[in-house]
């Protein structure tokens, strides 16, 4: 007797209410989810009242190891993958110090800041300020670019930088090293005499000066530099600031600590700072613009070296393209910093010698070279997993292209 055939119309018409009923199932859940994170932020706002009451810092390691402790031996009970219970653990850690952080905010009394230059790092204090509930505003050369900067923090347009200045109780000069001197003298007049003036260029020497102009007026000012980048998280865990000794500076060092609580602080004296950023600003800058001329030249065509592209062109090509976004930044950290003429010369020594050894076509000098240069690098604690961390930083480089695209 022959099979009965199939009746697909029912079989579809089952499946179909299996997956709404399976859908139906994750909506409570979602629902679930962001009442009981309403319910953890209301405790993370308790905590951190009780934190203030109690002097304690918001951010606190020892109780966040606990948190992402708990979070993983639950998710290795539950079979949930531990990668993705640590990135959720993050988010509700971030969540947590930020709430605390805009409570504390509300709670004390609001200040005014006043940031002068709308670029990148001017961008990053204007919303780092904003997260923390002060008022923000913002003066720039450029008023159109002061006014989008503005709207997009939800932060208020100065109309020029003595106005930016005018009462505030943090001023902040996110502009080149060169213009230091000029601003300073364009808005002491207007600025509160124990008002705190924060410089935070990338080359140290030539702001000392100005600096100690507006200390001797009154104003209590710092030097420092921020070890990340413009796109950075208002989050001050694991970020570095160099703090560079001026004047007052360990009055100036206990304000700065205060502000950016949670970020490491390295103490040093500008001669150093700047002997030090020669290496690990100035050069890499310089080399990446001069790597990139060389692959551009001779009317290569970017997109067609593209094809042939190995990790090593791409992530040098990816830097190349940050620093190219900042043309006057890359040229003051090279020209302004004067230590950097004596790397600029040992680069050229290595260049000429290394060029020699290539056009004899000398493998076994290369060789010799390059192998010195591995034992000079071994002193990095980091060099023996370097191709690991490489292979990973390649991999997210490569999945953030494919997704914006």
């Amino acid at each position: 007797m022959p099979a009965r055939p199939t009746n697909h119309k029912n079989a579809r018409r089952t499946t179909q209410r299996e997956l709404e009923k399976l859908r139906g199932e994750l909506r409570n859940i979602d629902s679930k989810l962001i009442r009981l994170l309403s319910l953890r932020i209301r405790l993370a706002r308790r905590i951190g009242f009780l934190k203030r009451r109690l002097g304690k810092q918001v951010i606190d390691r020892a109780a966040e190891r606990l948190v992402i402790g708990n979070i993983v031996r639950t998710a290795k009970k539950l079979g949930v993958d531990v990668a993705f219970a640590k990135q959720v653990a993050a988010l509700l850690i971030d969540r947590s110090v930020e709430v605390q952080l805009q409570s504390r905010s509300a709670i004390e009394s609001r200040r005014k800041v006043g940031i002068i230059g709308a670029g990148g790092m001017g961008t990053w204090f204007a919303r780092f300020f904003v997260s923390r509930g002060d008022e923000v505003f913002v003066a720039d050369q450029n008023s159109r670019r002061a006014q989008r900067l503005a709207r997009i923090v939800h932060a208020r347009q100065a109309a020029d930088n003595v106005e930016a200045a005018r009462g505030s109780d943090i001023i902040i000069l996110a502009t080149p090293p060169n213009t230091i001197h000029k601003i300073i003298e364009e808005i002491l007049s207007a600025a509160n005499r124990d008002a705190v003036l924060i410089e935070i260029s990338a080359v140290k020497y030539p702001t000392i000066q100005p600096l100690r102009v507006a200390e001797k007026y009154g104003l209590r000012v710092a030097s420092i530099h921020p070890m990340f980048g413009p796109l950075a998280s208002t989050d001050m865990r694991n970020k570095r600031i160099i703090f560079v000794k001026s004047g007052r500076w360990k009055q100036s060092l206990r304000i700065i600590k205060r502000l950016f609580s949670g970020a490491e602080i390295v103490v040093t004296q500008p001669e150093i700072h700047d002997k030090q950023t020669a290496v690990t600003l100035a050069l890499p800058h310089f080399l990446n613009m001069a790597f990139a001329k060389a692959a551009c030249g001779r009317r290569r065509n970017i997109s067609a070296l593209q094809n042939f592209a190995g990790r090593t062109f791409s992530m040098q090509l990816l830097l190349s393209e940050i620093i190219a976004n900042d043309p006057e930044t890359a040229a003051d950290i090279q020209i302004m910093n004067k230590q950097f003429r004596r790397v600029l010369r040992d680069v050229r020594d290595e260049v000429e010698s290394l060029a020699t050894t290539v056009k004899r076509c000398d493998r076994l000098s290369l060789v010799a070279h390059y192998t010195q240069i591995g034992r000079l690098l071994a002193a990095d604690p980091q060099f023996s997993v370097g191709p690991r961390i490489f292979e990973k930083a390649y991999d997210a480089m490569t999945r953030t292209s494919e997704n914006s695209i």
